[in-house]
């Protein structure tokens, strides 16, 4: 079971990699949903995917934690640097059945023109159709994540709701609007505003020891 500090560690590389999705235009990098509505194929790192793949604890298809991140460009050619959009934080995305996948490395304060190196120890998934085994994914609302998971911990930033994680979905966390950064995070098992907010995204993370 992870500590509250290495929950605090994830929640640095989580800000790092919502202030990254929050700076790319809607649609750009994602590609459009219209690719699932037309039922046609889509490929990530040379693989065909008939429909969307799951994010696990581990990751999403290839992209798996804790691969390095000179073996994840080897695999996905397709990955592009996001660093010099980051603070700190270098990170590689990807696209995949309308989703940004953004995967993070533990090489945290390079210089922002330098490339990402390291291993990779977050993923996030934001839009499109990727998501759990479950169904969920961005757009499923609170009230339909307490109705399949139990024991949230809900992680305020000042009066806003920033993530809920459930005990009963281990090392998976799911992410609310607005996709911004939250340095310090505050949890509790109650939740504090409306349980129709919708998810924005979902991430997991790994601690390097």
């Amino acid at each position: 079971m992870r500590s509250s500090s290495q929950h605090a560690i994830s929640w640095v590389l989580a800000s790092a990699l919502l202030l990254c999705a929050s700076s790319f235009p809607q649609g750009t990098p994602i590609r459009s949903d219209a690719i699932a509505a037309r039922g046609q194929l889509d490929t990530l790192c040379g693989r065909v995917f008939r429909r969307p793949p799951t994010l696990t604890a581990s990751g999403v298809g290839p992209v798996r934690m804790p691969i390095t991140i000179e073996e994840l460009r080897r695999i996905c050619p397709e990955a592009r640097d996001t660093n010099e959009r980051m603070e700190g934080v270098p990170a590689l995305r990807l696209s995949l059945w309308g989703s940004l996948l953004l995967a993070t490395t533990d090489a945290a304060g390079l210089e922002r023109a330098k490339p990402a190196t390291g291993v990779v120890t977050g993923v996030l998934v934001v839009g499109g159709n990727v998501g759990t085994a479950e169904g969920v994914k961005s757009g499923t609302t609170l009230r339909e994540l307490r109705r399949l998971f139990r024991g949230p911990t809900f992680v305020m930033c000042d009066s806003r709701l920033f993530l809920v994680r459930f005990r009963t979905r281990p090392g998976v966390q799911f992410f609310f609007p607005p996709l911004e950064p939250c340095r310090e995070g505050r949890e509790t098992s109650q939740l504090v505003g409306s349980d129709t907010l919708r998810v924005a995204a979902i991430g997991t993370f790994y601690e390097i020891d």
